[in-house]
């Protein structure tokens, strides 16, 4: 979409195979970064969170978004964060539909509970949020 012809874009180096997992951690600053603009805008207060649905592919981002979100001084506490990647796996696309399934039936949530749903991705570098409130 970036491109004006399959050729251009393959002269760029935007249709490479594979990725480059060197420019991962890239990923979890976008994210990061993403949701303080949205504290900023006043869209989202972390205080008023109660769980945090976050897609991260493996263990290693998830203490490199704590320690961001601990620095910039808005961090949620880890018991309000749910995850199933230890039993699912990297799901990709799919992980936070599979995720916010798995929570809602595994959790007793009550009317007026917020849900923060962080969905990064990878690929094209951008992040995805969800700001979900239980409904009675």
């Amino acid at each position: 979409q970036d491109y004006h012809s399959y050729a251009e874009a393959e002269k760029a180096g935007a249709l490479m195979l594979r990725q480059d997992v060197r420019l991962l951690d890239n990923i979890v600053s976008v994210g990061v970064q993403g949701f303080l603009k949205l504290i900023a805008q006043e869209l989202v207060q972390p205080s008023k969170i109660d769980h945090v649905l976050c897609h991260f592919s493996s263990k290693y981002f998830k203490s490199k978004i704590f320690d961001m979100l601990e620095t910039a001084g808005v961090s949620i506490p880890e018991h309000k964060w749910y995850t199933n990647l230890y039993e699912r796996g990297n799901t990709g696309c799919a992980s936070i539909f599979i995720m916010l399934d798995e929570f809602i039936k595994t959790y007793e949530l009550k009317a007026g509970e917020t849900i923060f749903c962080m969905v990064p991705e990878s690929g094209r570098f951008n992040c995805a949020y969800m700001h979900l409130t239980v409904a009675g």
